[in-house]
């Protein structure tokens, strides 16, 4: 089925950590249909100039599958300063839901979810639509310090493991999410380790580490990339990554979402 813009209503905005905003959107036709791991396409805000020009790709960072998706939005350029001074009322054009999301095995159990900075934006649905799945759900996260951290409390409650690193100590211990997840190889007992599912979404240096470690210990680790994109839907080629066998992949189209396996060669 075709897909096509929508005019989504802003319904939130909230500032939840440094230079990061969340911002929700009425879009009851993407809502009902995405699944952990997609992305919309965010068009022009500004009818009269149309700036910025291109959509952005956004993941979806939470949904009630029902009338409302949450995107979380990192303050980096005058595009995303112009959707954070967004008021609700206002609304944008979105297309979606796009893309391949996480695919989580039926057996799997514990399922880890694995976020640098702004990566935890895809992990957040996933780790919820696990949680309403059965599964046991640790989240290993780090950030550069305490204020770039988004907030995990709702996660906490509903009962999801969780273990944060800083660059600066900050908050939770010193390191990374790569070195939080070695910490915890231990704990996922040789016995269960064919059925622990892994999805990592962060840095390009950590999705890297974290392959590495998860082939060592025959973990399955799935990656989420992150690519500027045009189109969103695959036509333009813009965001096409190679793969570890050389093939050219579309990270819109055939992602965001691939094995750590296909994109490492590990």
């Amino acid at each position: 089925m075709r897909k096509h813009f929508i005019e989504a209503e802003v319904v939130s905005v909230e500032r939840v950590a440094y230079a990061t905003v969340s911002i929700g959107l009425k879009a009851a036709e993407i809502a009902g249909q995405v699944q952990p791991g997609q992305f919309v396409m965010v068009g022009s805000h500004n009818a009269d100039t149309h700036d910025p020009f291109l959509n952005r790709p956004f993941s979806v960072h939470e949904c009630d599958q029902k009338t409302t998706i949450q995107l979380l939005i990192g303050i980096v350029g005058r595009g995303t300063q112009n959707l954070a001074r967004l008021e609700p009322g206002n609304r944008l054009s979105v297309l979606g839901p796009l893309g391949t999301g996480f695919n989580v095995p039926a057996a799997a159990d514990p399922v880890i979810i694995i976020g640098g900075g702004l990566g935890i934006a895809p992990l957040n649905y996933l780790a919820r639509q696990s949680l309403k799945n059965g599964k046991k759900v640790i989240l290993l996260y780090g950030a550069g310090s305490r204020e770039q951290l988004i907030p995990t409390a709702d996660l906490e409650s509903l009962g999801v493991k969780i273990k944060i690193a800083t660059d600066d100590g900050s908050r939770g211990v010193r390191g990374n999410a790569a070195m939080l997840l070695e910490s915890r190889l231990a704990d996922i007992a040789a016995e269960t380790r064919k059925q622990a599912y892994l999805a990592a979404c962060g840095p390009w240096k950590m999705l890297q580490a974290l392959a590495e470690i998860c082939s060592k210990n025959v973990l399955n680790l799935e990656v989420s990339l992150e690519s500027k994109m045009a189109c969103g839907v695959g036509a333009c080629l813009g965001c096409t990554h190679f793969l570890s066998d050389g093939s050219g992949q579309r990270v819109c189209k055939e992602g965001p979402v691939f094995s750590a396996n296909e994109v490492f060669g590990t």
